[in-house]
């Protein structure tokens, strides 16, 4: 398998919809939780030193330093948690395969479809496809493809009180990941698909907020598999650089890909996950993202400084990079991976910068599912299979307290 690459990211901790957990806690380079005086709804995050991070910043796995070739992460799953080992196995596997599916969930749905979470689905979570989610942030270094902000009425409407709304709600959308610009500064374009490429995400004096999800430059498609090269001068952030008509990056979500005609496609890292998601791989945007961080610091391919990456699951947690397992977390939280990230070179020598995903205070990535959800613990498709089962997780496997 191999890198990657990301936008720059935010971190939630919250409940945001009655039915959708939020798939994680982690590098903390875009917040939408902190108050900005300027009334952004996103602000720019820090990294491990309290510096700013950079604009368009490349975050690579866990330990690269910018000269291996290669690159072993370790993945363990909990003694007290052996129901998990195949989720996690097989998440393991996913990522090393690189391959991207033209079909990868066909029970995905947009953050704004509530009327479609709220129907037709149990109250089960696929332990496999949260698991494959936090990899991607706490092993990889990828960040959301959606955009988060503040809820606007907190602050437009003094009357307005939990549970309807409070200081803390964050609402997810599937527009493309940015930040800066102000709270309804989001324009949906002629198409009426959140997140394609006619969106204008436009500050309301006249500011462009600022894109940071990449995009192919010959046709910003965010879900075709085809064989194009990912590096540098195919895949980037700038907004001028988008093919015409385009106005914005087009991310990976079920709108986009029903648009484009390309089927039942969501980026792994999409979120937040309804009930039941089910993932039966990657999406191309997901695996694009890892092959330019694989490119290495000067962002082509072939340059002496490219590098591979390869998931391995071991069965002692010892040595481990990431451990997997259960955890009492908060009510509507799926699960958390926390990680922060450091300059891969200081001072970082290229622009955009480069960070390395680093765990907390510098130990082993704890990627935590919350055992107060229900869990499906089996391979893609099992949620809908004869072996479906419901009850919560204490019945499969032990849960950590």
């Amino acid at each position: 398998m191999t890198g990657l690459r990301i936008t720059l990211l935010v971190s939630i901790t919250g409940v945001l919809l009655p039915t959708v957990g939020l798939a994680g806690v982690y590098l903390d380079t875009i917040s939408c939780m902190t108050a900005d005086p300027s009334g952004n709804f996103c602000v720019q995050g820090l990294d491990d030193n309290g510096e700013d991070v950079s604009p368009g910043a490349i975050v690579h796995p866990r330990g690269w330093d910018g000269t291996q070739p290669l690159l072993e992460l370790t993945v363990c799953t909990a003694p007290s948690d052996p129901g998990l080992i195949g989720a996690t196995r097989r998440a393991v596997a996913t990522w090393n395969s690189l391959l991207a599916s033209a079909a990868n969930c066909p029970r995905c749905v947009l953050a704004e479809d509530l009327e479609a979470v709220n129907t037709g689905r149990t109250d089960v979570h696929h332990a496999e496809s949260v698991i494959l989610h936090e990899l991607g942030h706490c092993a990889l270094g990828i960040d959301h493809t959606n955009l988060f902000f503040d809820d606007p009425r907190d602050d437009d409407d003094p009357n307005c009180q939990p549970p309807e709304c409070n200081p803390e709600d964050i609402i997810p959308s599937s527009f493309t990941a940015s930040y800066g610009g102000v709270k309804l500064g989001i324009m949906v374009g002629a198409d009426e698909v959140r997140g394609s490429g006619d969106d204008e995400q436009l500050a309301l004096f006249g500011e462009t907020a600022t894109n940071v999800h990449w995009f192919r430059t010959n046709d910003n498609n965010p879900v075709v598999v085809d064989s194009l090269s990912i590096h540098f001068n195919s895949f980037r952030q700038d907004i001028d650089e988008l093919p015409a008509p385009d106005t914005w990056a087009a991310n990976a979500n079920m709108g986009v890909s029903s648009l484009l005609l390309e089927g039942e496609v969501q980026s792994v890292m999409y979120t937040p996950l309804a009930r039941d998601t089910d993932f039966r791989g990657l999406s191309a945007d997901d695996v694009n993202t890892v092959k330019m961080g694989m490119t290495g610091l000067d962002r082509l391919i072939g340059g002496g400084d490219d590098y591979t990456i390869t998931l391995a699951w071991v069965e002692s947690c010892a040595e481990a990079d990431v451990q997997v397992g259960y955890q009492v977390l908060s009510e509507g939280l799926l699960g958390q991976c926390p990680s922060g990230v450091l300059p891969t070179v200081q001072p970082p020598p290229l622009e955009p910068a480069h960070y390395t995903v680093r765990g907390i205070a510098g130990g082993r990535a704890e990627l935590r599912l919350n055992s107060l959800n229900n869990w499906n613990e089996g391979p893609p498709g099992s949620i809908f299979g004869d072996d479906f089962e419901t009850g919560d997780t204490s019945e499969w496997s032990a849960t950590v307290p």
